[in-house]
């Protein structure tokens, strides 16, 4: 990935120019299978090693719904919470969002092990607040 690359190399607005060009294609295609989180991450990061937190801001938050509503459509509990935690972009963009933006972790609310879990998967996930709630 160029924009990682770039990003390595301390070249942010490098890195920048990259990512959003990359974006484009990517909005062109729909998504990504892999790849798509660490291209959102290193967008995020380089925007705020410029300086430009608002628009840092604002992809964080298309980051954080990349994550999010991938995470969402994942059936098992455990594959959730593998990709949300384990995969080292998805974790750090979670974090950014609570921190920066203040959602909710989507797995602050994990299913209690004495209750039935036999209930929709949507039981143990907990989607963002609003965003318009930053703090």
């Amino acid at each position: 990935l160029l924009a990682r690359i770039q990003f390595s190399r301390r070249a942010f607005e490098a890195a920048i120019e990259a990512c959003e060009d990359a974006l484009a294609r990517l909005q062109a295609v729909g998504s990504a299978e892999e790849g798509e989180e660490l291209l959102r991450l290193t967008h995020v990061e380089a925007l705020l090693a410029c300086g430009q937190t608002s628009e840092a801001d604002a992809a964080l938050e298309a980051a954080w719904h990349c994550v999010v509503d991938r995470a969402s459509q994942m059936s098992s509990p455990e594959h959730r919470s593998a990709y949300l935690s384990c995969l080292a972009e998805c974790r750090r963009i979670v974090e950014l969002g609570v921190e920066r933006l203040g959602f909710e972790h989507p797995m602050a609310q994990a299913p209690d092990p004495t209750q039935d879990q036999t209930s929709t998967q949507s039981d143990d996930f907990t989607a963002p607040r609003d965003s318009s709630r930053r703090s």
